[in-house]
């Protein structure tokens, strides 16, 4: 039995909770394996927008079901105390700032192009699922490389008032 703040749960029903926790957080990186599988396009298409919307929800349901709110609760302050503990956040140099910027920019750039000179690329449709789904992971790497003072400035995109503070350039 854990104690959590007012209740105690079992260790067999937060183990399995914590299981179908992180499952719900992971289940959209299931989709390049639904890519592969010898399905329909509209299957494919169906259980990818499940993965996204469907399946992590449900999960999460289950999750409260079997430890109940304040379980659920503490559940998700031990999963993200755990995240935030072990992924080191730090500045990152003019390499990897560099480097991460070309991996965002390469999956904009190709989905911009793509729908107008894709009948021009001999191997692009046969391989459209595999090249497509390769620039949304990138996209997603990208993300991860740049760090977290990067996802700030995207997110200063969704607010009006936003603005942004240019530290004095040096004389050198």
């Amino acid at each position: 039995m854990k104690k959590t703040n007012d209740i105690e749960v079992p260790s067999s029903r937060l183990i399995f909770a914590t299981v179908l926790f992180i499952l719900s957080l992971a289940s959209a990186a299931f989709i390049p394996l639904v890519l592969w599988l010898p399905i329909s396009d509209a299957a494919k298409k169906t259980i990818s927008a499940l993965l996204v919307v469907g399946v992590p929800q449900g999960l999460n349901i289950l999750a409260v079901i079997i430890l109940g709110k304040k379980g659920y609760q503490y559940l998700k302050s031990l999963v993200f105390e755990f995240i935030k503990k072990n992924l080191k956040f730090r500045e990152i140099g003019p390499v990897r700032h560099t480097i991460g910027l070309i991996m965002f920019i390469i999956p904009l750039v190709l989905a911009w192009l793509l729908p107008y000179f894709s009948e021009n690329i001999s191997f692009y449709q046969p391989n459209k699922i595999l090249i497509n789904a390769g620039g949304d992971i990138l996209f997603i790497a990208s993300l991860i490389v740049l760090g977290g003072d990067f996802w700030d400035k995207l997110r200063g995109l969704f607010f009006r008032n936003a603005k942004m503070n240019f530290p004095p350039k040096q004389l050198s």
